[in-house]
């Protein structure tokens, strides 16, 4: 499996939540998990892209390039690398528990 880090910089603060949404569709995601099962929150602007398929650096760039032109910034900052991973510093992301209803 292929596992690609994503750092993306918009120009516009508005634009960060459709372009989150946009990427979550495309299956990027603005987690990580580490070997102990425990899921971080990426910082903003960051994400992971885990794939079987035999995608190199240039097709998952073509991927986010895409997606930032959906929200009209083609001209965003973009990073893409392969491999493993080192973090520090992140938060832990606790799901929502649904309160559900009677």
């Amino acid at each position: 499996m292929n596992h690609f880090s994503v750092r993306v910089q918009l120009h516009h603060e508005k634009d960060y939540e459709p372009f989150h949404s946009l990427m979550e569709s495309v299956n990027f995601d603005h987690t990580i998990t580490c070997s102990m099962g425990v899921v971080y929150n990426l910082p903003r602007g960051e994400y992971v892209y885990s794939t079987n398929l035999n995608l190199n650096l240039s097709c998952v760039h073509g991927l986010v390039a895409k997606v930032c032109k959906a929200v009209r910034q083609p001209d965003a900052k973009v990073l893409v690398t392969v491999g493993p991973s080192m973090w520090s510093g992140l938060t832990v992301n606790i799901p929502l528990r649904s309160t559900g209803t009677r």
